[in-house]
């Protein structure tokens, strides 16, 4: 059911922002229309939700709430310092591997901080039994993956906008069958759990993602086209999500099934965070070969460009001292000269299908770490069950 409330959400949503968009012609109101929700929220959380689990009198572990913090926002920020264009200038800058180093050493301080609250009354953020155990910690590079594969989806309304030559006031529309697809899987996610068990639904899910995005990488060239690949990753990454990661997490957690979950929805949003950092570098980089792709544009129509004109024509959009897709357009529709408008459109559509081509490839490799990942799981849990399994048969025979 909860996924379900999600998959609708997902469908309602793009196509909300699309007509809000398309009445105001204003982007604010896209972030101004959640105030009156957030509110509604709190009301309804108010009237209708009430505690009902029993408290525990632990102290809270401060100490460690405030360095797990600290370590995590490091390692995020490392990640947002770097640039997509200049990346490896941008690994060597204090400002990426200050923080990162920062963040590893942080992280490595609370895991001893954690451990040593095994011995006293305080609860722990994150018992350390739980970092010990090999399930929760392939669950949790699940849900890392699981993240980093949603991120990727944010961007496909700009593929659409940008690659398929939409209206930007409707290409939330078009997200709509990858939203309903993601809502169906949401929900057809939680009985594959039931039925086949956690690690076969997320198998099954990360499969539907691989295919997704490969032709999404290989094949897309039309809506249409963008519609079968959207479905496949929409019930690829909705039936990931949910029950599947959550049922993992937190069948060896006992007590601590709650920090189980909030420590999964760390991971997934960390990557959230990470992710995109890593698929805008691809749209950055992929401006880097404009010039030659112009070039080449001009060599196949057979036009002879003035020496020095090739520069001139890469940087035509870019009068804001910025090189980015809406202003080069702009810049190239300009050009009076018919001929060499197409080609310079032309060269551009082959510079951004570039950069999302290496978006999408790097989303695959996401879709491929957690399909292994759920067999590696798959065949830990089968193991445990055989043990379990067999220990009341050797008590019985002694």
């Amino acid at each position: 059911m909860l996924g379900g409330m999600n998959g609708i959400a997902s469908v309602l949503g793009p196509n909300i922002g699309s007509f809000i968009l398309g009445v105001t012609g204003n982007w604010h109101w896209l972030f101004l229309i959640n105030v009156p929700i957030a509110i509604l929220l709190l009301i309804f959380g108010v009237r209708f939700i009430h505690e009902e689990q029993e408290h525990t009198k632990s102290k809270m572990d401060w100490s460690g709430i405030t360095v797990l913090v600290l370590g995590v926002l490091s390692l995020m920020y490392s990640f947002t310092n770097l640039n997509g264009v200049n990346l490896l200038d941008s690994l060597l800058s204090p400002k990426f591997y200050g923080f990162f180093i920062a963040a590893l050493a942080l992280l490595v301080l609370f895991y001893f901080m954690e451990k040593r609250l095994q011995s006293t009354d305080m609860e722990p953020v994150v018992p350390v039994e739980l970092l010990h155990q090999s399930s929760f910690r392939w669950t949790l590079l699940i849900a890392f993956f699981s993240g980093a594969i949603l991120a990727s989806v944010i961007f496909i309304p700009g593929f659409v906008e940008q690659y398929l030559n939409v209206s930007s006031t409707v290409a939330g529309y078009w997200f709509t069958p990858l939203a309903i697809a993601a809502g169906v899987g949401a929900a057809g996610g939680g009985m594959l759990v039931d039925k086949k068990g956690p690690t076969w639904t997320i198998t099954l899910a990360s499969t539907l993602s691989i295919v997704g995005f490969l032709l999404f990488a290989l094949w897309v060239e039309s809506l249409w086209q963008m519609v079968i690949a959207g479905i496949l990753v929409g019930a690829g990454f909705g039936s990931m999500l949910g029950a599947p990661v959550n049922v993992l997490i937190t069948e060896q957690a006992g007590k601590n099934k709650g920090i189980a979950v909030a420590t999964s929805s760390l991971f997934r949003q960390m990557a959230m965070a990470i992710a995109p950092t890593i698929f805008a570098g691809f749209l950055a980089r992929s401006y880097m070969n404009i010039g030659q792709n112009i070039s080449e544009g001009f060599a196949a129509s057979g036009m002879t460009v003035p020496e020095g004109a090739m520069d001139k024509y890469a940087a035509a959009g870019a009068s804001s001292g910025q090189m980015d897709y809406q202003s080069m357009v702009e810049g190239f529709n300009h050009i009076p000269d018919t001929g060499i408008r197409q080609v310079l459109l032309d060269a551009l559509h082959k510079t951004v299908g570039q950069g999302y081509n290496g978006l999408f490839w790097s989303a695959l490799v996401f879709s491929i770490l957690s399909l292994i990942s759920a067999v590696v799981l798959g065949g830990i849990r089968r193991k445990r069950a055989a043990k379990q399994h067999a220990e009341p048969v050797e008590q019985g025979t002694t």
